[in-house]
């Protein structure tokens, strides 16, 4: 498990830190993304 931390100048911002779990990028394949920006918090729906 990784920690992100996101920051705005020198304030993390609401949530932060953020954590994720590493996989083989080369088994990881995202089709039909929403829309290309999204903001925290915002829902992002893929296959």
């Amino acid at each position: 498990t990784y920690k992100i931390d996101v920051l705005q100048g020198a304030k993390p911002v609401l949530g932060s830190p953020f954590f994720c779990q590493a996989f083989d990028p080369n088994k990881v394949k995202l089709q039909e993304l929403g829309p290309t920006t999204v903001s925290v918090h915002d829902r992002l729906a893929f296959k």
